[in-house]
């Protein structure tokens, strides 16, 4: 739920104007750079209040890239596809947020609740900056 409080925060229609104004880049670069730092603070945290404030950052940095992803997705299709690309990128958004979370879970059982983290953050900063790089 804090991570939903925190993709309210910046929510869909700031983001998405500024992407519509000045590129996607310019939008899912530094919204997927904040999931990366989400969760390397997410590993990293010594407590409670520490783990929340993570949360929201994840939940905000995700509230800045969504919309501009989802944008993208529509930008790429041909006109008459483009309902289908947003079905296909929201759907695949849904079903990280449902078997992620278990996913992830097994590993920090297996392997310490840094790891899988870690290895969210790294897959996050690696989207960055191909986001950088191949969106206009």
């Amino acid at each position: 739920e804090l991570f939903l409080i925190g993709m309210g925060i910046l929510g869909g229609p700031i983001s998405g104007a500024v992407s519509d104004r000045y590129g996607r880049a310019f939008v899912v670069a530094p919204g997927l750079t904040i999931c990366a730092l989400g969760n390397l603070a997410l590993a990293a945290a010594p407590d409670a209040n520490t783990f929340i404030i993570a949360a929201l950052i994840l939940g905000a940095g995700e509230a800045v890239a969504a919309p501009a992803i989802s944008a993208a997705s529509a930008d790429a299709a041909p006109s008459h596809r483009r309902s289908e690309a947003l079905a296909l990128s929201r759907t695949a958004t849904d079903l990280v947020f449902v078997a992620l979370p278990p996913i992830m879970g097994l590993a920090a059982d297996g392997y310490g609740g840094y790891l899988p983290f870690t290895a969210v953050s790294a897959a996050s900063a690696l989207a960055a900056m191909h986001a950088a790089k191949c969106l206009r």
